[in-house]
Order: C-alpha cells, then structure tokens, then sequence
C-alpha cells in the first residue's frame, strides 16, 4: 500500500519529514549474479577528476569527509500521484542497492530522502530561511549561500552531522562553543572525538548525511520521465553535488535540467562517481575522497558497451 502525506507545503513540509511519515513501498530484493570479468578502453583521468570537483562542493578542502549515508535509505515523495511516485521510489532503491547502500523499504521506515514537487523552489527555499524552519536552520549561512544561488528549477541540500569512527555525533559550531565556554567555566567538559586512528589520510571524523531533500520545480517535470527524475534525485540526494557549471566532459544526468542535457539516465560518469564514493573509507578527507573514480568509471562504460541502455 502506497502512504503518500499531501500537506501544504509551508505549514506541513517540517512536520512531515520529521514526524516518520511513511512513504516507501514494501518489496524486497536479494538476488546476486554471477561475476563479470570486464574489459575496456582507459579515460582520461584529469578530465574525470575535473568534472567531479565541479559537481562536488568542498572537493578541495582537505579538513572534511565527503557526505554519504550510513544509515538505511528511506524515500518519500511530495507533490506526486502515488502512481506516478512508485516506479520513481522503487528506481531510487535500486540504484541505492546499486552502489551499495543499504535500503528499508517497509512501509513503516521514516524517511530520510525526500523528494518534493513544488511549483517555486526558489521561493519555497527563501521562505524556508526567511521562517527559520527546521530543514534550514541546521545549514551553515555559507551553504544556504550556495544553495540560493542555483540556478534553474531545481533547489537540493543535505543536511549532515560529523560522527566519530564510532558513530558518535561530534559537536560542532555553536553546540561546540557552548561546551567550550562551560569548560572555561567549570560548569561542562570539553567536546571531545575518540579515535583510535587518525592520519593525513585519514580523518578522526566522518561526514553523514543524515537528511536530504531535493525540491523541483513541477513546471520541468514536463519532458521527463520517472526514471529520469528519480536518477537525478539520486544524483543530488546520495551525497552532496551540484550542477555542473563547467562544460561537462562525461555526460552526466546532473544536466537534465540545462542546455548541457545529453543523457536521461544515470552515465558510466555518475555511476562511476557514486560507486567510487561509497566504496572509499567513509574517513578519507575530500580531496582523497574519489580516488578510485576512474576505474569505476571505465567498468561502467565497459558494462554499457555490453548491453542495451535501460529505457
């Protein structure tokens, strides 16, 4: 049975999300094939690392993980028919499984990607910050920065938490100033990250993603299928990216909504760039992050070579 909460949007969005409403579809997929010995052709590996500091914001900062969940991936949809949001969520789960996450797709799960049809994204998101709604107030003003300046219909973000090696929630920010200024004062401890290994390539510290949202205009909807919605999402919801703002080298479903549209499924690119992500330690600092980009990528087009593309 299909749940699917229809609120306005600017009184009920909050609550929504984070009252455990129930928007998954109940189905279950274990299968395993056999292994595949793949074969091709070399890329060119700057080109590839371009692109995905173009997409990746922070990719050059060194002191920070690369955001991705750890948790189970549930996802909701507002603002669409039940009919129409089912084959989107369940292609979402698969391409979840696809690069490794791990799924709850029971109807009871709470969910923690949603994707919203609005008419105005823009503006929902300035009213968003302007209320200081909970999906807002948790963003640094950098990155509320950052996302007011996309462009098209299209307003993604994540909302993410720094976890020791042990899952523990690391304070940061003003919770971290206020336990410092009680210690100064003898009234609390200091924060504190237990780690038992930590190096130059390895941080004391993971970033998690612990919430995502990608909100689309309902106007672009227009000349995309489910399928293509649902791989953008994963693009946008899975980690932290962004549009493209370079010309892109290696198609890539990030511009479905721009002039740079060449493809309407995830590519070997994005395929690549997620299986790289999740397959790397969850500590490697971002510019490290992605280091095995280009072999995912050349296994991805060597997999397509192979195979009719899905449709």
């Amino acid at each position: 049975m299909t749940r699917l909460t229809r609120l306005p949007l600017q009184s009920g969005l909050a609550c929504l999300v984070f009252a455990g409403a129930t928007p998954a579809f109940a189905q279950s997929s274990d299968e395993s094939g056999p292994a595949v010995i793949i074969e091709g052709e070399r890329i060119d590996d700057y080109a590839a690392r371009r692109q995905a500091r173009d997409i990746t914001p922070g990719s050059g900062q060194s002191h920070e993980a690369l955001p991705r969940f750890q948790k189970p991936v549930c996802i909701g949809v507002f603002g669409l028919r039940p009919e129409n949001a089912a084959p989107m969520i369940e292609r979402m789960y698969d391409n979840a499984e696809d690069i490794g996450l791990i799924v709850n797709r029971g109807e009871g799960c709470r969910a923690n990607v949603w994707v919203l049809v609005v008419d105005d994204p823009a503006a929902k998101f300035d009213k968003l910050v302007e209320e200081g709604d909970d999906l807002i107030a948790a963003l640094a003003k950098y990155k509320r920065k950052r996302i007011a300046r996309q462009d098209g219909p299209v307003r993604a973000w994540n909302l993410t938490s720094e976890r020791d090696e042990y899952g523990n929630k690391v304070p940061t920010g003003f919770e971290a100033a206020s336990m410092m200024q009680g210690a100064a004062m003898g009234i609390s401890s200091m924060p504190i990250v237990v780690s038992s290994r930590s190096s130059r390539m390895r941080l004391s510290v993971r970033m998690d993603i612990d919430l995502s949202l990608v909100m689309i205009a309902r106007e672009a909807l227009a000349d995309v299928d489910a399928h293509a919605l649902a791989d953008y999402a994963t693009m946008r919801a899975f980690t932290e990216t962004e549009e493209p703002e370079k010309a892109v080298g290696f198609e890539s479903i990030l511009t479905l909504f721009s002039d740079q549209r060449e493809v309407t499924r995830l590519s070997a690119f994005d395929r690549g760039y997620l299986r790289s992500l999740y397959k790397a330690n969850a500590h490697r600092p971002a510019r490290v992050g992605l280091a095995s980009l280009s072999p995912h990528i050349e296994r991805e087009l060597a997999l397509e070579a192979q195979q009719p593309k899905d449709e």
